[in-house]
């Protein structure tokens, strides 16, 4: 029978028997260690009914203590838990979870089981798989499978708050390591700081396709043009920091869009994003500020007309309390907006409209641990920007919450996403250098922005929402609350189940309200544009007679909402100047956790994909591997439709490690994907800790639009770089690169013409490892990353050029190592720093050199700004200028705004302009001459309430 894991309850003094149980169980005493190292913690089993360990008189005997007992055990851990968190910051080798608590005794380490489980049933929910794509005809349906995968993570929080609160010994948290199972950690074999941050993705079908014109081109003049975004496919143009028209430059500056004249740096435009949303609702600080300013103006009106402080005669007597009390409601109304009730000829000079206290308003909630110096982030701040045809497309971010609304709604990042088209027409943008832009509409959505695409005037924008379902539950739930004082552990997980049944109900309840309001705005109630609820967990016997799933990870169910809003950036604006337009668009949703340590979204001319992270049970022996699901969005213009669901073991790189291909040969579309399959550590013999299982990566081909809405795996190579993780990937047409990296850099090719058969041809081990692939042409590909150590240690910044004409046998024909060995550029991890020039074949690049402020050698040896290089294959590559941004003096006393450019640079009739830090600054691309600077900042101390180092060090 099919075993689809949920959370109907099952309640052990009824003894009913219908659908299927989970059950927290506790490990057998006689149980071995798994091959991490440590026991995997608790699981949820799941008995079909009438087997043999599915009687429901059994788990109640279990439940209550009869039958045989758990007593308490102990087994072995190992290992340092500080190398596992770094790990986890620098690579993303660990995620923090809750797991199993531990006690620690004097001969060895044991994990304290739970004397007893609780069980449900289980009916509805399956893992992820194409049955997501049927949407939700009835919102009713939704809200029952989202009871019921409350109700499992309601379970997991009991079993883990039982363990811990009930074990003399513990550890709150514990590690999931990214090969599976918990308590594994793996050691770092180099000091290289694995940074993989939001980057675009890869994409369309032909990747080795020419860029767009205005990335590269050759005006009349004579002087090379380049200022078109890096983009990875042409047709598709990715989000950036940066814009331009060729004539003028957009650019973010924190809260702010500046624009100046290409040629000659002027000034012509800034503008101040508005912090307010599209309700109008302001900042806490404004509102408050605005009602205390309104009240002293009303309170001065008040003693000129000769009136008390509640807008009565002075001698007034009041009996039975304030007038501000309102028998009929049994409320209190705040004194400001009784008195602007009772006086309308009364207005407030406040620009705030209706400074009432208790409106809503946005304000900041800081983290529960800040680090030392933590300053709140600005209310909003530019987080990409788009162009098309004469309109400015501003994504900008807000941290900043509604006041109360982090305690009373359970979708957190509310209208984080702020959407504003602004008019750049050239007779539109301003000329004075102060004033804005003209705004013609915006647009606010849930969620955090993760990325976005535009193909021509339509955009496609990516949020991801988390869920505070962990928080509610836990504090719930807690065995410290008042009515589980006294109580053991039994009594402890009976009562807390039972409450958890109403609560489940209750929060499925009011989460299906806060979708149908993102979703559906229109107030239909339509749940069709949000993919059904899946598990992200699948058991090795799922389709058996019993199903086991762990509770090391609340990533089971609900852990991250991801959103896809679309819409048409020509609709119809408003032509007057006085009223902003509301942007169309449409939203569809899905509960896909996201993974946080890289990018994962990827789209092409046609398809938009998106990865999460889940884990799947080995049945050899019982681990959990993580893997990687996929989900598959058709996209036809301002529409996007999920039409195909899978996954393939192992983890993401980032979004260079997905390619959608379509073979002209068989009119079939493929999605291709990298991934690295991680190392497992644990006790050999169960005696001696270390590698059990080495890393391995693999390149996968899937099928989109087959026989079902699953993608179906038509080829796979693996065992790639044994013992090494994937630093970079590149998929360029019938051809694949990856680069692997231990303490070597082995270069593959791969021959990707038959998607059913993809094989490694070549293979070239050189020092170092490359974390950017760029192609040149059909026979060369730059590369960028690090030159190392024969021990694997970092030794400055590299430039590669593999020649792949021989694809059997590649060969790096040329090289050039930066001489400082802590030398690197920001284009290794963000491409869109990475600017290549073919028609003068000259690379442009950010450069740091960040030694320590107090060094000895800090002024010879500190920059930061950008190198231009020749990189002709014809000779060897050679370092043609410097572009400094800032002058070591300045770099570390010096007061700056805590604005900042991010590093670009974009090439106009031959002159290359580089923006970084707070300066813009042009030279002629030939030589290096200095044509014109232009300072954002012109800081000084007296200009700035804090004042910030150009770096932070």
């Amino acid at each position: 029978m099919t075993n689809h894991i949920t959370a109907v309850h099952y309640d052990p003094l009824e003894h009913t028997e219908e659908g299927e149980r989970v059950e927290l169980e506790s490990p057998d005493t006689d149980s071995q260690l798994p091959n991490d190292g440590v026991p995997q913690g608790s699981s949820l089993t799941a008995a079909a009914p009438g087997s043999g360990n599915g009687d429901p008189s059994d788990a109640a005997a279990r439940v209550y203590g009869q039958g045989p007992s758990l007593s308490p055990r102990k087994k072995a851990l190992y290992g340092v838990s500080f190398v596992a968190v770094f790990a986890g910051l620098f690579g993303g080798l660990a995620a923090l979870t809750q797991s199993k608590s531990r006690g620690v005794g004097d001969d060895d380490v044991r994990v304290q089981g739970p004397p007893a489980s609780i069980s449900v049933f289980v009916s509805r929910l399956s893992y992820f798989n194409e049955s997501v794509l049927d949407g939700y005809d009835q919102c009713g349906d939704l809200e029952l499978d989202l009871a019921e995968a409350i109700e499992l993570l309601g379970n997991i929080t009991i079993d883990n708050w039982a363990t811990h609160h009930f074990s003399p010994n513990y550890y709150w948290y514990d590690y999931v390591c990214r090969g599976g199972g918990t308590g594994c950690i793996q050691p770092i074999m180099d000091d290289i700081i694995l940074m993989e941050p939001e980057v675009a993705m890869r994409e369309d079908v032909d990747s080795s396709a020419p860029p767009d014109d205005k990335v590269s081109s050759s005006p009349p003049n004579g002087g090379e043009d380049s200022f078109g975004t890096n983009n990875q496919v042409q047709g598709v143009d990715e989000a950036d920091l940066v814009k331009s028209d060729g004539t003028h430059v957009f650019a973010a500056y924190t809260d702010k869009v500046m624009v100046w004249n290409a040629d000659n740096g002027q000034l012509l435009s800034k503008t101040v994003i508005p912090t307010e949303d599209d309700e109008g609702i302001p900042l806490c600080s404004i509102m408050d500020a605005s009602i205390k300013d309104c009240l002293t103006e009303m309170d001065t009106w008040l003693k000129n007309q000769a009136l008390n402080q509640y807008g009565d005669a002075l001698d007034t007597m009041y009996t039975g309390g304030s007038p501000l009390f309102d028998e009929t409601t049994g409320e209190e109304k705040d004194r400001l907006h009784y008195l602007l009730e009772k006086f309308p000829e009364f207005e407030c000079s406040s620009t705030v409209p209706s400074p009432i206290e208790g409106a809503k308003c946005y304000e900041y909630n800081p983290p529960y641990f800040m680090w030392w110096g933590w300053s709140n982030p600005e209310p909003i701040a530019i987080s990409s920007l788009m162009l098309h045809e004469g309109k400015l497309i501003v994504v900008a971010s807000s941290e900043y919450s509604l006041r109360g609304d982090q305690d009373s709604t359970i979708l957190r990042n509310q209208k984080s996403t702020r959407v504003f088209v602004f008019d750049v027409s050239p007779q539109a943008i301003p000329i004075d250098g102060v004033s804005p832009l003209t705004l013609l509409s915006r647009k606010d959505f849930q969620g955090t922005y993760k990325t976005a695409r535009s193909i021509g005037q339509y955009v496609h924008i990516v949020t991801s929402t988390d869920l505070n379902l962990e928080t509610i539950l836990s504090n719930r739930l807690s065995p410290r609350n008042e009515e589980f004082f006294k109580m053991n552990e039994t009594e402890y997980r009976s009562g807390a189940y039972n409450i958890l049944l109403d609560t489940a109900e209750s929060l499925a309840s009011n989460l299906t309200s806060e979708l149908i309001e993102i979703i559906d705005p229109s107030g239909m109630d339509d749940c069709t544009k949000l993919a059904k609820v899946a598990l992200m967990l699948k058991a090795a016997d799922e389709d058996s007679n019993s199903t086991v799933l762990p509770s090391f990870t609340l990533n089971s169910a609900l852990r991250t909402l991801t959103l896809v809003h679309s819409f048409d950036v020509s609709q119809g604006v408003a032509t007057t100047g006085v009223s902003v337009e509301t942007v169309t668009a449409t939203s569809s949703g899905v509960f896909l956790p996201m993974q946080s340590y890289t990018s994962n979204v990827y789209m092409s001319s046609s398809k938009l994909v998106i990865a999460g992270e889940s884990y799947v049970q080995n049945s050899n022996d019982g681990n959990w591997d993580e893997h990687t699901v996929f989900l598959v969005f058709n996209l036809a213009n301002d529409t996007s439709t999920p039409e195909s669901v899978g996954d393939v073991p192992g983890s993401l790189l980032n979004q260079f490690s997905m390619d959608h291909y379509f073979d002209e040969n068989t009119q079939e579309d493929y999605l291709r994907v990298a991934t690295t399959t991680w190392g497992r550590w644990g006790l050999i013999n169960d005696t001696v800790w270390g590698q059990t299982q080495s890393s391995e990566s693999q390149v996968t081909v899937l099928k989109i639009g087959g026989s079902s809405s699953t993608l179906e795996k038509v080829g796979q190579v693996n065992g790639i770089g044994m013992g090494e993780r994937i630093y970079a990937v590149r998929f360029v047409g019938e051809r694949a690169f990856v680069v692997t990296f231990m303490q070597i850099d082995p270069f593959y090719t791969l021959d990707m013409s038959d998607p059913t058969n993809p094989r490694v041809v070549g293979e070239l081990k050189i020092p170092g490892f490359s974390n950017y692939l760029h192609p040149v042409n059909e026979d060369l590909v730059l590369a960028l990353g690090q030159n190392t150590t024969e021990d694997g240690r970092t030794d400055g910044l590299q430039i590669s050029l593999f020649d792949v004409s021989n694809f059997a046998s590649p060969q790096r024909v040329r090289q050039y190592v930066e001489t400082s060995s802590n030398s690197m550029s920001d284009a290794q991890y963000e491409h869109k720093a990475f600017r290549y020039l073919p028609e003068s074949k000259l690379l442009i690049l950010p450069l740091s050199v960040n030694p320590w402020c107090g060094s000895t050698d800090f002024a010879t040896s500190f920059f930061d700004g950008f190198v231009v290089y020749d990189v002709d294959e014809s000779r060897d590559f050679s370092k043609k200028f410097n572009i400094s941004h800032v002058n070591p003096k300045d770099a570390c006393d010096y007061c700056w705004s805590r604005d900042e450019l991010s590093p670009r640079s974009l090439v106009f009739s031959g002159a290359v302009m580089t923006l970084k830090g707070h300066n813009v600054l042009s030279h002629e691309l030939m030589d290096g001459t200095f044509r014109w600077a232009l300072n954002l900042d012109n800081s000084t101390k007296e200009k700035h309430d804090f004042c910030y180092v150009w770096r932070m060090f």
